[in-house]
């Protein structure tokens, strides 16, 4: 590969000396580069080299028709077949980069006759668009910021190339001349942007691919919203040990903590930026109608990038004015598709961070703040990511308070206490619930007298409502085997399983919720007082629990025996039950 990548070399150094018949590079595209761009492989960097070589060199016709040809095979995803029983084929991203860079290189050497620069690319950028979204389907593909880099170069190239030919046309000519705008290839693109469309193609592909490219781009852009839009819940490094931002930072009275994380380093370049500058329309991509919802993500993610992570000069920051307002048009159009589609809702995320610190949450409708909240549980419960966690938990939490309608809020927080498929949730949920509780006595204090402000969270009805699901143990059968007050062998094993489950950490917060507010409603507003109300939590709930915990702490003493009776725990009836430490009281 060495000595003939140095023959090649020589040739390409004597090739402007060359007639272009004579130019050995001519016509080695067909035969070379499906062997250069192997299936499962972007290749080595003397491939590469040589690739480039060609690229610059070799007939360009036969250059896109090799490079068509290495787009139409790749590895089988048996997720992705279709209803007719054909497999789909994945290819390598490494690959379809070098197949990128390598157009960047040859299309500025097409000549343009008879077909207009659009209709030349388009079956060129639908090819790479539908090879890059197949690929990306495919869990071990990434679109990295380097792909981004060369779909810019790409992308710039096309522009300048189609200036180039289309300026001998006296009409397009004359609007170079007659229109002054910032840059060259801003310049170059005035000739050719004369319809929508033409421009449309290229900034829709851009788009796409940085869309694309916020699932493993990993730029930190959520920490650094929440740093700036909510900095009282932010802690210093030094004030939290390492293992301090766990699982529970989510909740709702919990803080995050400000260091830099290594994987959260990455930048979008300047080149990126620049070449939306240059292909982007003069309205607001939230407005077009050229751009399909992917490149409105891809929109997105770049000006949330230009607000919080800028690169390192001026170039991104016209476009960091270009943040959309909240509206239920914008979460139904974008938002809520950014969390349920194959692209990354981080950017949506840090959006809705900055939105709501603002307050601007509180123009949304009911039903679209509570689809808000369904789809931000997700997130909340389960994003590998700690610091989207808690800011998707902070931001539900806001959302929720703002739900105008009270029935409806309280609806909303008992579906996820009930229903939420995410565990956390529904336990973090109660927490929610307390909140809203000790506001409502909070605020019916306050105001008490003939002003007095009445709440659904500060009266009867809200018990009414929410006793037969907060004071359920669960799994039921545990709790009716070892908290009956009949002789039980204890299955230690059983026991194992309950602990490590999800289970203590909702009876935690049930614990929490039910001795807070009882320390709080010392006027009984909420009912919480009445015999009837104690007797039921009592029997139904405080009880059982005791009678198991004293049960299974007695079986871990080794002067007891496994089989315990009635009398024999009969001593500590009227002990209190053992510290179940919750969350914060709010």
């Amino acid at each position: 590969m060495s000595s003939f990548l140095d023959q090649l070399r020589a040739c390409n150094d004597d090739a402007a000396r060359l007639e272009p018949q004579t130019d050995p590079l001519e016509s080695v595209a067909l035969s070379v580069i499906p062997i250069l761009i192997p299936p499962a492989s972007g290749g080595n960097a003397e491939a590469k080299e040589l690739l480039e070589l060609i690229g610059a060199r070799s007939n360009v016709r036969e250059v896109i028709l090799a490079l068509e040809e290495s787009l139409a095979s790749g590895h089988p995803l048996s997720h992705t077949e279709d209803d007719g029983g054909d497999v789909v084929l994945a290819i390598d991203l490494k690959r379809i980069l070098l197949v990128v860079q390598l157009y960047s290189i040859c299309l500025p050497r097409l000549p343009i006759r008879k077909r207009t620069p659009s209709q030349m690319l388009e079956p060129i950028v639908s090819r790479l668009m539908d090879a890059v979204f197949t690929s990306a389907k495919d869990p071990t593909n990434h679109i990295t910021i380097e792909f981004t880099v060369g779909t810019s170069n790409l992308c710039r190239n096309c522009v300048e190339w189609a200036a180039k030919g289309t300026a001998s046309s006296a009409d397009l000519a004359s609007d170079l001349t007659k229109t002054k705008v910032r840059g060259h290839f801003q310049a170059t693109v005035t000739t050719w942007s004369s319809q929508k469309n033409k421009k449309a193609l290229l900034e829709s592909f851009f788009l796409f691919i940085i869309a694309l490219s916020s699932r493993s781009a990993h730029t930190g852009v959520v920490q650094r919203a929440f740093e700036v839009s909510f900095p009282r819940y932010v802690l210093p490094a030094h004030a939290l040990s390492a293992g301090a931002a766990h699982d529970h930072a989510h909740h709702s009275h919990g803080h995050t903590h400000k260091s830099p994380n290594p994987n959260h380093d990455a930048k979008y370049p300047t080149a990126v930026f620049d070449t939306w500058i240059l292909l982007k329309s003069p309205e607001a991509p939230w407005d077009s109608s050229a751009l399909e919802v992917r490149a409105k993500f891809g929109s997105l993610v770049l000006v949330m990038e230009a607000c919080y992570n800028p690169p390192d000069d001026d170039s991104s920051k016209d476009l960091a004015s270009l943040t959309p307002s909240l509206s239920d048009g914008l979460v139904n159009r974008l938002i809520l598709p950014a969390f349920t589609s194959n692209v990354d809702g981080g950017h949506a995320l840090a959006l809705l961070v900055r939105e709501v610190a603002a307050g601007n949450h509180r123009s949304l409708s009911d039903p679209v703040r509570v689809n808000l909240v369904e789809t931000l549980s997700a997130t909340a419960s389960m994003h590998t990511d700690p610091s989207k966690r808690h800011a998707a938990f902070r931001v539900l939490t806001n959302i929720t308070e703002s739900i105008v309608d009270e029935a409806l809020k309280l609806s909303t927080i008992l579906e996820l206490i009930r229903d939420s498929p995410f565990s956390q949730m529904r336990a973090a949920a109660i927490g929610i619930l307390r909140s809203h509780v000790l506001a409502g006595l909070a605020t019916a204090t306050a105001t008490e007298g003939p002003q007095t402000k009445t709440t659904l969270f500060a009266t009867p009805l809200l018990l009414e409502a929410t006793s037969k699901t907060l004071f359920r143990l669960q799994p039921e059968a545990i709790f009716k085997k070892y908290g009956s007050g009949t002789k039980v062998t204890i299955d230690a094993e059983e026991v194992k399983r309950f602990v490590e489950s999800e289970h203590p950490a909702r009876l935690a917060e049930v614990m929490n919720f039910y001795y807070v507010v009882l320390a709080r409603d010392t006027t009984n507003m909420t009912g919480i007082r009445s015999v009837k109300e104690f007797k039921q939590a009592k029997d139904q709930f405080i009880d059982p629990l005791r009678e198991t915990l004293l049960l299974w702490q007695e079986s871990e003493d080794p002067g007891t025996n496994d089989s315990v009776t009635d009398s024999g725990r009969a001593h500590d009836e009227h002990q209190p039950i053992p510290a179940v430490h919750g969350h914060g009281t709010g």
